[in-house]
């Protein structure tokens, strides 16, 4: 981020810039078992936002003192993640299912999730914009009306 002022003498402009970015790639074992539950579960994520502000505020005590300004935002997130199954899911995962559901299968199928892969792709973007304005009226040296 980087803030710059410049002071025309009546007032100040002030200009607050910031950038970020990131990107996160995990691979891990999100089953925490030694069992082939989940082969491969992850989510990358990739992210960039930018923020700009414009501050015009007067200088010295007046008799009114305020501060104007700009503000914009803007962000994307997208994540393409994945996660595949191993042959001990369906011991793992159905049980939990049939007591939620109520509905009991007499056998699980060895493996019937074995390979099973799901796929989920997002992409989120955000963008905000303001305007904003103070007034101060410095009405005697110890009170002030907002």
């Amino acid at each position: 981020s980087a803030i710059v002022d410049y002071d025309f003498g009546w007032a100040t402009l002030t200009s607050v810039s910031a950038w970020r970015s990131w990107d996160w790639g995990p691979r891990n074992d999100r089953d925490y078992t030694a069992l082939d539950i989940t082969r491969q579960s992850a989510n990358p994520s990739w992210q960039d936002q930018w923020s700009q502000e414009l501050r015009l505020s007067s200088n010295g005590a007046n008799r009114i003192d305020w501060t104007a300004g700009l503000y914009a935002f803007h962000q994307a997130v997208e994540t393409h993640g994945v996660t595949e199954y191993g042959r001990d899911a369906s011991y793992w995962l159905i049980p939990a299912y049939q007591r939620v559901a109520g509905a009991p299968l007499e056998r699980v199928p060895d493996g019937l999730l074995d390979g099973y892969t799901v796929f989920n792709d997002s992409r989120i973007e955000t963008d905000s914009y303001a305007a904003f304005a103070q007034l101060t009226w410095n009405i005697t040296d110890r009170l002030h009306l907002t």
